[in-house]
């Protein structure tokens, strides 16, 4: 009796998540997106954790703005991929490829790319890998990775174009995102 009610109760569960990601909404340009997350880099000391706050804008004609901001300062959205949107058989569940281009410590030094390559589910949440190489902007793979061109890229996830595809095989995995956000009105 108890493992069918714990049967139930995971059913209902299931039933109320799905139920509350089909009221999520997802905007046409121009719009505002906002979250809070978590980077887990991994060095030779271990695992860092990095919170941070992400803002990213989207104009009528495609123009992006944002950044990500913690404690230590902000970097700017480079560029934005994405993919179409995908619906999935269980109602209102769908997600979106995105990969988000960041300039870290740009006018410093040693600038860098962070590459976050993953998913938007549902509008809210987002999660995927984190990538990185040396900033370069006259470099053909910063050039794949669209630096320097501020409209967002829609591309095929099954058939990227090959200069991108080669840009993202040169960049080191260094770990995991993860954000929560909504778009805002």
């Amino acid at each position: 009796m108890k493992s069918y009610t714990r049967m139930v109760a995971g059913a209902y569960l299931a039933v109320a998540l799905l139920g509350s990601l089909s009221f999520a909404q997802e905007l046409e340009p121009p719009f505002t997106w906002k979250g809070k997350g978590l980077v887990n880099f991994v060095n030779e000391q271990g695992i860092k954790e990095v919170n941070f706050s992400l803002e990213l804008s989207v104009d009528s004609n495609g123009g992006i703005k944002g950044k990500a901001s913690n404690e230590e300062g902000s970097s700017a959205i480079k560029h934005v991929f994405y993919g179409e949107r995908v619906e999935y058989e269980l109602p209102g569940y769908y997600a979106r490829k995105a990969m988000l281009v960041l300039a870290i410590n740009e006018e410093g030094s040693n600038p860098m790319l962070l590459v976050l390559n993953g998913r938007l589910l549902a509008g809210r949440f987002y999660s995927g890998e984190a990538l990185i190489k040396r900033y370069e902007p006259s470099s053909e793979t910063d050039k794949a990775l669209g630096v320097g061109d501020p409209v967002a890229t829609l591309m095929d996830e099954d058939n990227p174009p090959t200069p991108l595809k080669s840009a993202l095989k040169k960049l080191m995995p260094i770990g995991t995102v993860k954000i929560e956000g909504a778009y805002q009105k």
